[in-house]
């Protein structure tokens, strides 16, 4: 999956950046929503912060960005 460093550091940068724009938009709409659609999209993305953290740990381990 890595194609070089620099590549995969900005690939999970901008995953990041994603679910940080999910999450205002959670927050924009947190009344009007209601609790059902918040809930289902916090697991959403619970679920991609995860992925993100595994894809940090698989950078780390194949000498990735020290950083990381």
């Amino acid at each position: 999956m890595i194609v070089t460093e620099d590549g995969e550091y900005a690939m999970l940068r901008a995953r990041i950046i994603g679910v940080e724009g999910r999450l205002r938009a959670l927050r924009a709409r947190w009344g009007v929503a209601g609790g059902g659609l918040v809930g289902e999209e916090l697991v959403a993305i619970g679920r991609e912060l995860d992925g993100i953290n595994r894809d940090i740990d698989v950078y780390a381990r194949e000498g990735g960005n020290e950083a990381a």
